[in-house]
């Protein structure tokens, strides 16, 4: 390899050779048995959390469905779910039909509401509470409710009942969906973080940039470089 500007591509060597050093940093067990990747992983994960509760909204906006009587075939893809799916909801004092099919009949309202309850103790890591209201692991019983709202969703829309149906969706997203992601990670306010936060975006800012100009002097080193094209004149 001919080396036609040695400053540049030594400087730029030098540079490539602390980017890897950060690199074997970064993924070493150095942070509570943990490496940093992960625990950056873990900080955005507690402040996205920390900004995702919408529950209390949900149950306020959820006040006027407890009046919408509902009585639908509810068609949930995974077979072995629909009794599961049926002890959700006679926990939540609603009957359940005998048979292979999974009917749901009552008020739309005490449904979404037992749904954003739940999601509300997932949310602040009380599993126990599910795992003991239901009688199954909580995330087990959680995935089940999740893809009872699915199929309820489906068969609301099937109906033309396009309104409950777009709510029933909102509240598996924003409450089921939500708490499940999130069970078992400590929610956190990104003010309180305010000072790791700018630490990792200007950390991140100039990691990056450190290895382009690495990039950059080594192949200017070896005479590789970017000009202008000239016009080609007719």
């Amino acid at each position: 390899m001919l080396i036609r500007d040695s400053k540049h591509f030594y400087m730029g060597f030098f540079m490539a050779l602390v980017f890897a050093g950060a690199l074997v940093v970064i993924f070493s067990p150095i942070i509570n048995g943990g490496n940093a990747l992960k625990a950056s992983d873990n900080l955005f994960n507690t402040i996205s959390k920390g900004s995702s509760y919408y529950l209390g909204k949900l149950e306020t906006k959820n006040a006027k469905f407890f009046d919408k009587e509902i009585e639908v075939t509810v068609d949930i893809e995974k077979k072995e779910l629909i009794e599961k799916s049926k002890i959700i909801l006679s926990k939540n004092d609603f009957t359940v039909n005998d048979g292979e099919e999974l009917i749901v009949k009552g008020s739309l309202g005490k449904l979404l509401s037992a749904a954003i309850k739940d999601s509300d103790e997932m949310y602040n890591n009380r599993g126990s509470v599910i795992a003991e209201k239901y009688g199954m692991p909580e995330k087990e019983a959680m995935y089940t409710f999740w893809n009872l709202l699915k199929g309820l969703e489906k068969s609301l829309t099937k109906q033309k009942s396009f309104a409950e149906a777009a709510w029933v969706k909102e509240v598996m997203k924003k409450a089921v969906e939500m708490s499940y992601n999130y069970y078992g990670i400590t929610p956190e306010k990104a003010s309180t973080k305010a000072g790791i936060l700018g630490f990792a975006l200007v950390f991140y800012i100039t990691y990056t940039l450190w290895w382009g100009y690495a990039i950059y002097f080594m192949f200017e080193g070896i005479g590789l470089t970017m000009s202008k094209g000239h016009k080609k004149e007719v």
